[in-house]
């Protein structure tokens, strides 16, 4: 089992992309606050793993400590650190993350949370520690053969061969989409240095998210003869996601309910764009593998 992991292990620095997208059921993010909806034995779990992590606010005492960047920033996640140690030892620890997660915020990398990666044999599922709410999800094998799918494995897929589950834990970040989501569409807004709004729709996350290096993984997700084409709708979504970013940070303040529904119109003209282009299966793609709406905000 340790063979194959570390087979898994080299696929990873190797491959150069983190497992992308998991699918996402609602348009509109409700942000109420955290903790949310985890009992309150799983929030003492999850309150006990976030101080045990203080330590690594300093990313230079993680690389100390054996984590390493792995794959790319992306727009939902950001960055991933893998401990190549713990990942081998199949050892559950909430102390010691497989992986620690990092945002460049300002100038300045800012920890937002852990993933905790365990290899399973034939047959094995994944922990229960965290109850039926933790969202566990598995890669199979090499992780560049699954880097840029638009939704996650949620169930074993593998007869045989390297298995490994892994579960996120939005420890210090807003998680409108629950604190074990595989994404967090509220990292767009925190990488621009701006409040997470309590209510936004999907599309104007994804805008921002085109933001900071973000185009390059969704034209990755389209791949080039579709990347190309709609290179102008693309620009044209980053002038409005810039502007308005720009806008609201020099007045200090948060995204208006007008601003989230510009940028939200913007990311479904875009879709419109690379459905008339490409086709309804690449649009679906960069939105998380659901049907593009109606741009309908003017």
């Amino acid at each position: 089992m340790k063979i194959a992991i570390c087979r898994f292990v080299f696929a990873i620095q190797v491959g150069g992309a983190f497992p992308a997208m998991a699918q996402m059921s609602a348009h509109t993010h409700e942000h109420p606050g955290q903790p949310s909806g985890v009992s309150p034995g799983v929030q003492l779990l999850l309150d006990s793993a976030n101080k045990s992590i203080a330590r690594y606010e300093d990313r230079k005492f993680a690389i100390a400590n054996g984590y390493r960047l792995v794959g790319t920033d992306l727009p939902s996640m950001g960055e991933h650190w893998l401990n190549t140690r713990l990942l081998i030892d199949g050892v559950h620890d909430l102390a010691q993350p497989e992986l620690l997660t990092y945002l460049k915020v300002g100038g300045r990398t800012v920890l937002t949370g852990v993933v905790y990666a365990v290899p399973l044999t034939q047959g094995q599922t994944a922990p229960a520690v965290f109850g039926p709410q933790a969202v566990w999800h598995e890669h199979n094998g090499a992780i560049d053969d699954e880097a840029l799918l638009p939704e996650h494995h949620s169930a074993p897929s593998a007869v045989s061969g390297t298995r490994v589950t892994f579960v996120h834990a939005w420890l210090r970040v807003p998680h409108p989409g629950g604190v074990f989501a595989a994404e967090n569409w509220a990292i767009p807004f925190v990488r621009a240095g701006l409040p997470v709004p309590q209510e936004f729709p999907d599309g104007a996350a994804r805008a921002l998210g085109l933001l900071d290096g973000g185009r390059r993984f969704f034209t990755a997700l389209m791949g080039v003869d579709a990347s190309a084409s709609a290179s102008a709708a693309l620009d044209q979504c980053i002038v409005i996601a810039t502007a308005i970013v720009t806008a609201a940070r020099a007045e200090t303040r948060a995204l208006t309910r007008s601003e989230l529904e510009v940028l939200d119109d913007a990311w479904q003209r875009l879709l419109q764009d690379v459905t008339a282009q490409s086709g309804l299966e690449t649009a679906k793609r960069i939105n998380g593998g659901t049907k593009p709406q109606d741009a309908v905000h003017h």
